[in-house]
């Protein structure tokens, strides 16, 4: 980085950046198409009910770790809010930072 004339290294410790290139989200691309597209079907942008949910039980076995230490219930009123979450989770995984999030909201719109 250059801060007036000067190089300055960031020591990885501080400054962690992903294993690839940055892209946009491919997540926050399919999750937002499938909102406005579960909106247009529906013809309403709330999940059946009023409430969507996702449960993860305690020791749930993943495919490459393991579950949570205690049940977990995610809860979304719209279709939006889910794929908010599932793109917001790409960020909160250091897998994208949030203009590659960003840009992948927009392209689903």
């Amino acid at each position: 980085m250059d801060f007036g004339g000067k190089l300055v290294v960031l020591p990885t410790a501080i400054f962690v950046i992903s294993p690839f290139d940055g892209y946009m989200s491919d997540y926050s691309t399919f999750s937002r198409a499938a909102a406005v597209v579960l909106t247009a079907i529906t013809g309403s942008e709330y999940f059946p009910g009023g409430m969507g949910a996702f449960e993860a039980p305690k020791n749930a076995s993943l495919a490459f770790e393991r579950g949570p230490s205690t049940d977990v219930t995610l809860r979304w009123a719209t279709y939006r809010d889910a794929s908010d979450q599932c793109s917001l989770s790409r960020i909160w995984g250091g897998i994208h930072p949030p203009v590659d999030d960003l840009r992948g909201r927009f392209i689903g719109e």
